[in-house]
């Protein structure tokens, strides 16, 4: 029994290792492999065709500086990082192109969505104003008519009152 425990333990350790090895002598295929992984986060974050991504390998494995650790890239007007970290590719930086295509278009984006959400706000707070007042001036219409109301019933009330005390003080016809 610990012969074969032993056994599977070697195994293991040799599936480990010729993996390893096996990265380390196709860093090519390695490092095409894991820029399409960047490529498709990229495309997908920056709403972006995957035709229109340049990227650039900006930092290497320390244990094997034939792997890239870090992809840079420039999509549609934005500039990223990507860093490896573990076993997933993470965007650790990202902001508009410097360029003249990218930083302008960068620049009208964060302009127009920022008139946007300004609309925005605007309209919430012209919204939310005109149910306030629509508010206030139907309480006052409702106050006023309860009031009116109450003084007509009041006024019919004492009407009707002195009426009655006006026929109980006549005597009865003779």
């Amino acid at each position: 029994m610990a012969s074969n425990m032993t056994t599977i333990k070697n195994i293991a350790v040799l599936c480990v290792a010729s993996s390893l090895v096996g990265c380390m002598l196709n860093p090519t295929k390695l490092n095409s492999s894991n820029e399409e992984r960047v490529l498709n986060k990229a495309a997908f974050f920056f709403e972006c065709d995957k035709s229109k991504i340049t990227t650039q390998c900006i930092n290497k494995l320390k244990i094997n500086d034939s792997v890239c650790s870090e992809f840079g890239l420039e999509a549609c007007g934005n500039r990223a990082v990507y860093t490896l970290i573990g076993n997933a590719w993470i965007m650790t930086s990202s902001k508009p192109s410097g360029g003249v295509e990218g930083g302008q278009a960068s620049a009208a984006k964060l302009a127009s969505d920022s008139a946007i959400a300004s609309n925005n706000a605007a309209s919430h707070a012209a919204s939310h104003a005109a149910s306030q007042a629509a508010s206030q001036a139907a309480a006052q219409a409702a106050s006023q008519a309860a009031a009116q109301a109450a003084s007509m019933a009041a006024s019919q009330a004492a009407s009707q009152a002195a009426a009655q005390a006006a026929m109980a003080a006549t005597p009865p016809p003779m």
